[in-house]
């Protein structure tokens, strides 16, 4: 068992991010990450992306497929051993059984934050005994909204994650969670640290120059989106 840092969740330009999935796997390297997740909304293709440059690259970082799906209640993070079909717009008991049968685990993102689309106590209810973590610190949340999550989780007994939902390259790993995880075991060893293993939030108050450049991005993607190639 290794002791590391993951982010896990992050956007690149397959969805609504900046940077291209090498630039990420690069950036994750200089923060000393050992496990990330590429999570762009509704599709696996940055993280598939990101795991054939790892290999090709020999790059040191264990890449987990991952999606951030958005339902009919919110949104959720979908880590997988590989790409399964999920239909636009699922109700979240629908993904939660598609999770279950294929392995997957699924995170509520930013639950409490209604702006972001969290699924809020209704849908952390309706998860129930399938959910095993809930992204209680989010970069771009605010305070309230991540110390309400925590207390949730808390009362639900579930465990957290903290993680950067960087759109840029200067937000990855500003959040971040500590974990003990088999590497060797790839998703496997990821199932299992969040099953059965303690997880360490490891969040600050995020920076004025990082909410700054996502709000760059946010202006500059609406002018000319970045193709990703």
């Amino acid at each position: 068992m290794t002791k590391i840092q993951a982010d896990l969740h992050i956007h690149s330009c397959y969805s609504d991010g900046e940077p291209t999935p090498r630039e990420i796997l690069m950036k994750a390297v200089q923060k000393k990450l050992r496990v990330i997740s590429i999570t762009d909304h509704n599709t696996f293709l940055g993280s598939v992306e990101a795991i054939r440059l790892a290999k090709e690259k020999k790059i040191d970082i264990l890449v987990l497929i991952g999606n951030e799906v958005r339902t009919l209640l919110g949104d959720v993070l979908l880590y997988c051993s590989a790409p399964i079909e999920i239909k636009p717009y699922p109700d979240l008991d629908e993904l939660s059984d598609i999770a279950d049968e294929s392995g997957c685990i699924a995170v509520p993102a930013h639950p409490f934050d209604r702006v972001r689309k969290g699924i809020g106590a209704k849908g952390l209810e309706l998860l129930g005994k399938k959910l095993y973590a809930i992204e209680c610190y989010n970069a771009f949340s605010s305070k309230l909204v991540n110390d309400k999550a925590h207390k949730y989780a808390e009362f639900l007994g579930k465990k957290c994650l903290a993680n950067s939902d960087a759109h840029t390259l200067k937000a990855i790993g500003a959040f971040s969670t500590i974990m003990e995880i088999d590497l060797e075991e790839g998703f496997e060893g990821f199932r299992k640290a969040i099953i059965s293993q303690p997880l360490e939030p490891n969040h600050h108050e995020t920076t004025l120059l990082l909410y700054l450049d996502k709000w760059r991005w946010s202006l500059a993607r609406r002018i000319k989106p970045r193709e990703c190639f």
